[in-house]
């Protein structure tokens, strides 16, 4: 087995598909096997908006054409899937 590298692309601040796209190159360009999309304190698109998403799928996107594989890594900003404390459809 093969070791890989996998570096954290913290996703805060407003998105910009652009940029997105840009680093998302340069971090592939790297010669990583792979990015986590990590969101962090100071980010001003609303989690789990249509923006987000649309966000999370420019990276996805660019990391195929790239050749490497990218994960939503949620936890945000909490722990272990608190989904930044949005309920989403999970009953108890």
């Amino acid at each position: 087995m093969r070791a890989e590298i996998i570096p954290f692309l913290f996703l805060n601040h407003r998105f910009d598909e652009r940029h997105l796209r840009k680093v998302v190159r340069e971090i592939a360009a790297g010669g990583v096997d792979g990015v986590f999309l990590h969101p962090r304190e100071g980010l001003l698109t609303p989690y789990l908006s249509e923006a987000w998403f649309a966000a999370i799928g420019t990276c996805v996107d660019e990391a195929k054409r790239r050749g490497i594989k990218a994960w939503i890594y949620d936890e945000f900003p909490d722990p272990s899937g608190l989904a930044s404390g949005v309920r989403l459809g999970v009953s108890r």
